[in-house]
């Protein structure tokens, strides 16, 4: 019974020691505390940056009249057509839903702006106007002679957003909805007038319009704190067809010939944002 009494007594001390030591390192290196993970429903506001890829397919009409007789004859060639660059920045705004541990709902509004345009000088021979029954300049320019400037100004879309989270504070999505954009283009050429005296002129046209169209992408976003994410995400944009009258190409006795342009506006845009979560 002494003896058991006995070696009861001499784990104390070196149960006070194995005590001791612990406290001192848990002092040493204490365990911070874990950074939450956010909670990705609610609202949320940031910006973005990117480039912006525009491409402008065109055909480019021209309809005789002869003012004799009534008779019309008319005749598209196609063209200008151009794709160029552009930088893109704007704000965006959103709410999201999580409806479970791995998908994720939201809707989204963004508005940016765009810096870059397109320039083209276009071109239709007397030949290749003359073979569809239709007036031509010859001398001193050879047919149709133009230059085309133009540009997507602005951008607006309102889309939805359904996400797929590989991991709670990392999710990827696809997006789609409406797209609004604000379309310039300005167009010169070479025309003539005929009142007894061949006369050339420079004719001109200038349009500004609000398209609108569609469009879908896609991107991925992962939390940095509790709440600011960063997000990569391309979008492809629609923004239709736009039937933009030019003038008069010639104006003379024997006949009146306009010309006209159908163009059709796509953009392809790259962006990186930084978002703050309410």
């Amino acid at each position: 019974m002494l003896g058991t009494i006995r070696g009861t007594s001499s784990l104390a001390p070196a149960i006070g020691l194995f005590a001791s030591l612990s406290t001192a390192a848990l002092a040493a290196d204490p365990v911070g505390p874990v950074e939450a993970v956010p909670l990705w429903n609610g609202f949320y506001v940031g910006g973005h940056l990117g480039g912006a890829f525009v491409d402008w397919e065109t055909d480019t009409s021209f309809v005789a009249t002869n003012p004799v007789t009534g008779e019309t004859n008319s005749g598209t060639f196609p063209g200008p057509d151009s794709s160029d660059t552009a930088f893109i920045g704007g704000v965006h705004v959103g709410y999201n839903w999580q409806q479970s541990d791995n998908y994720l709902f939201g809707v989204e509004a963004t508005a940016s702006a765009l810096a870059g345009e397109s320039n083209d000088h276009y071109t239709i021979s007397a030949a290749s106007l003359t073979a569809a029954d239709l007036g031509a300049i010859t001398d001193p320019v050879d047919g149709f002679v133009s230059d085309w400037s133009r540009s997507v100004e602005w951008l607006a879309t309102a889309k939805a957003r359904a996400g797929y989270l590989i991991d709670p504070s990392v999710f990827l999505y696809v997006t789609g909805g409406l797209a609004v954009g604000g379309v310039r283009s300005d167009t010169s050429y070479t025309g003539l007038v005929d009142q007894g005296v061949p006369t050339l002129f420079s004719a001109s046209a200038n349009s500004r319009d609000t398209q609108v169209g569609y469009t879908v992408g896609g991107g991925a976003e992962a939390a940095l704190t509790d709440r600011l994410s960063i997000r990569a995400e391309y979008l492809f944009v629609d923004l239709g067809k736009a039937d933009r009258p030019l003038g008069t190409y010639i104006d003379s006795p024997c006949c009146a010939q306009t010309v006209s342009a159908n163009e059709d506006v796509r953009i392809h845009t790259v962006t990186i944002g930084l978002t703050y979560h309410f």
